[in-house]
């Protein structure tokens, strides 16, 4: 693919999105097709509550943020989420947040911090196994046996992660799944969160593990 961004390559891909009910059972899902083209990974057929926001100050219970796509500064009660463990990750002025708003009280419902999600991660370091969250949707695998992991977007309150079957890319490169990740814990060094029933217990890490070959 040409690294040249501003080419336009529509490319319609065709997936099976399994949404998550927010009913309180996890294994009921609802099954739809959507249709994406090229890189974009805008969501075209489910309307998205969510903002994404650069936290610009708190206090005891409210965030006073810039909504990133408007420019418009504006401030948003949070203690709610926080006792009902609905903010993930590190409240710290200057990250970003994509964040789940309840218009008629301006309070957060849920918030994710999408500055410190971003980055390299391994869940197995004996096998050096991990995954990397990337600006704009991106997401790749480091050393991963069943699946691979292609993009990454958080839709109305969820992380959703797209991969694909290892035995499958050669055949279907452009099919992809997506399932909803459940964040247990978030911070700058520990990303906890179960995905396909897999508990992902991970660390981050700053440098590129070297892979050492037998002399």
């Amino acid at each position: 693919m040409s690294s040249n961004l501003s080419e336009k390559l529509y490319v319609s891909i065709f997936l099976t999105l399994l949404v998550v009910c927010s009913c309180g059972n996890n294994n009921q899902k609802k099954t739809e097709n959507y249709e994406w083209e090229g890189n974009n990974i805008e969501e075209l057929h489910i309307p998205d509550s969510m903002v994404r926001v650069r936290l610009d100050s708190f206090d005891s219970d409210s965030f006073y943020v810039t909504i990133k796509s408007t420019q418009e500064m504006n401030a948003f009660g949070y203690l709610l989420a926080l006792n009902d463990n609905s903010i993930k990750g590190t409240i710290h002025q200057g990250d970003e947040y994509s964040v789940l708003v309840d218009a008629g009280n301006n309070e957060i419902k849920s918030a994710i911090n999408v500055t410190e999600m971003m980055g390299q991660w391994y869940y197995d370091m004996q096998q050096h196994r991990g995954l990397v969250f990337g600006p704009q949707g991106s997401l790749s695998s480091i050393n991963t046996d069943e699946i691979s992991f292609r993009r990454w977007q958080i839709l109305n309150g969820k992380l959703l992660i797209y991969y694909v079957y290892m035995q499958q890319i050669a055949e279907k490169q452009n099919q992809f799944e997506v399932d909803a990740a459940d964040i247990q814990e978030l911070s700058s060094n520990e990303f906890c969160f179960t995905f396909r029933n897999k508990q992902y217990n991970c660390r981050r890490m700053n440098e590129t593990i070297k892979f050492h070959s037998a002399s």
